[in-house]
C-alpha cells in the first residue's frame, strides 16, 4: 500500500521543519517493515502505528486528521478515499487506476505519481503551508463524494438501466 512511502515523506518533512505527525491505521504483514522504518528515522514521537480498528473506531481517526494520504501503488476505486473525502478530509494520494474517478488534481484534492516521495512531499507541505487551499480541496471532496455517489440516486439510475433493457428485451423462460 506504500506506507513506507508516507514514513519517508514526513521524515523529510520534518527536515524541513514542518509541524507533522502521521497515524497509519491498520495492519498487515508489513507493520515489522514500518516499525524499523519509524526507529530508523527517529520518528516515535511523529509516526503512530495505530494497527487495525474496527468501523466503530475509524470515525475518530478521520475526526482528528488533518488530511488524508494514500501512497498506493495499485487500487479500483477506495472506499476510505471515500470516506476521507465525505468527511471533507483534504486527500493527498497517487495518480494510478481509479483514484482518478475520485480526485481531479487541484480541484477535489492532490495527485502525486506512484512511488515518487518528493511529490508526496510536495503536496503534503502545501496543504500544510496552505490552510485555506486545504479548506478549499475538502469542501470539493466532500461535494465530489455527496454528488457522485449518492446511493438513492444511484439506485435510480441502476433502476432506470434495468427497466430500459427489459423493456427491449424479448421475455425468456427456463425451467427444468
Amino acid at each position: 500500500k506504500g506506507q513506507q512511502l508516507l514514513i519517508e515523506a514526513v521524515s523529510r518533512l520534518r527536515d524541513m521543519g514542518r509541524p507533522v505527525s502521521l497515524n497509519i491505521v491498520g495492519g498487515g504483514v508489513n507493520m515489522p517493515v514500518l516499525q524499523a522504518l519509524v526507529q530508523e528515522h527517529k520518528l516515535a514521537d511523529m509516526v503512530t502505528l495505530t494497527g487495525p480498528v474496527n468501523q466503530d473506531r475509524i470515525l475518530e481517526h478521520y475526526q482528528r486528521a488533518d488530511c488524508f494520504a494514500m501512497a498506493s501503488f495499485a487500487e479500483g476505486v477506495p472506499v476510505v478515499l471515500m470516506e476521507a473525502m465525505s468527511m471533507q478530509i483534504p486527500c493527498v494520494t497517487s495518480h494510478i487506476t481509479g483514484i482518478p474517478e475520485l480526485i481531479t488534481h487541484d480541484e477535489n484534492g492532490l495527485l502525486t505519481p506512484p512511488s515518487y516521495v518528493a511529490g508526496l512531499v510536495e503536496q503534503l507541505d502545501r496543504l500544510i503551508q496552505d490552510p485555506a487551499l486545504a479548506k478549499q480541496l475538502g469542501e470539493a471532496a466532500r461535494a465530489k463524494v455527496l454528488h457522485d455517489y449518492d446511493l438513492q440516486r444511484n439506485v435510480e439510475k441502476l433502476a432506470g438501466v434495468f427497466t430500459a433493457r427489459v423493456k427491449d428485451s424479448p421475455a425468456i423462460v427456463a425451467g427444468n
